[in-house]
């Protein structure tokens, strides 16, 4: 059990106005468990109202430089943040009143970090439609959505990879270096949150969002095919193993068109 007693929660976000409101609330609505919470938002650069909402809140806002992607926001939040435990929550992630004490079961069980169940509010995405073809079930617990993690895993392992900016797979590739130090990651089926996502409205966006986040994935589990996690994850997506070349040009192309360099 951590001794300073504050679990800090790290929202990134970046135009995030339709959900950071309620993604809030619900972090203040969770029962503490005798622990200080702070929740601090680390903004990216948005351009509605995200920032003046999150304010008008109370909670603490960073606002970057620049735009810079979630494993950067992730980053300053974890530098900043005052909490031995952190929780790295999306900002249109939702939390069940329950979720820290939950939580906290599996951390004094001895987990360093948990991975909640996940309810989405939309039907399955394109790649868990896919899944269902892969000869292995197999889930990997991810460092992402609305987890708790010991600030002493980042300690030894270090932060977000830059790598994966501007999201997508960063929280595959932390957790198998997590794995890889000897430190445990838990799923927990108790520990719940609903997941909202960002408007994806049009072919585009959806199609924007398949391509970092399913070009991210393939590349952590190649970063780490040295852990069996890993091996079997690539097994497990094989299709996007295959689709990978084509993935990881377009993500390049959307990289370079969203940092002004094309």
């Amino acid at each position: 059990m951590p001794t300073n007693k504050i679990v800090s929660f790290i929202i990134p976000t970046f135009n995030s106005e339709r959900t950071i409101e309620k993604c809030i609330r619900s972090i203040l609505s969770v029962r503490a468990n005798r622990m200080e919470k702070e929740i601090i938002v680390v903004d990216d650069r948005s351009t509605d109202k995200t920032v003046e909402i999150a304010k008008k809140l109370g909670v603490k806002v960073i606002v970057k430089r620049r735009h810079s992607g979630v494993p950067e926001s992730l980053n300053m939040g974890i530098q900043r943040a005052r909490g031995e435990l952190l929780a790295l929550v999306d900002s249109d992630a939702y939390l069940s009143p329950d979720w820290l004490e939950k939580g906290l079961e599996e951390i004094n069980s001895g987990a360093d970090g948990v991975h909640p169940h996940n309810i989405t509010r939309q039907p399955d995405h394109i790649h868990r439609r896919l899944a269902k073809l892969s000869p292995i079930k197999f889930f990997l617990p991810t460092l992402g959505d609305a987890s708790l993690v010991k600030r002493e895993v980042f300690e030894k392992i270090g932060l977000f990879n830059d790598w994966f900016a501007p999201i997508g797979g960063q929280d595959v590739e932390i957790a198998l270096r997590a794995f890889k130090a000897g430190f445990k990651i838990a799923q927990s089926t108790k520990m719940t949150h609903y997941h909202d996502f960002a408007p994806m409205r049009g072919l585009r966006n959806r199609l924007k969002r398949m391509i970092f986040y399913q070009s991210g994935r393939v590349k952590a589990w190649m970063m780490h095919l040295d852990h069996p996690f890993a091996r079997i994850s690539l097994i497990n997506d094989w299709v996007w193993f295959l689709l990978y070349p084509g993935l990881l040009l377009l993500r390049k192309l959307l990289v370079l068109r969203l940092t002004g360099k094309s």
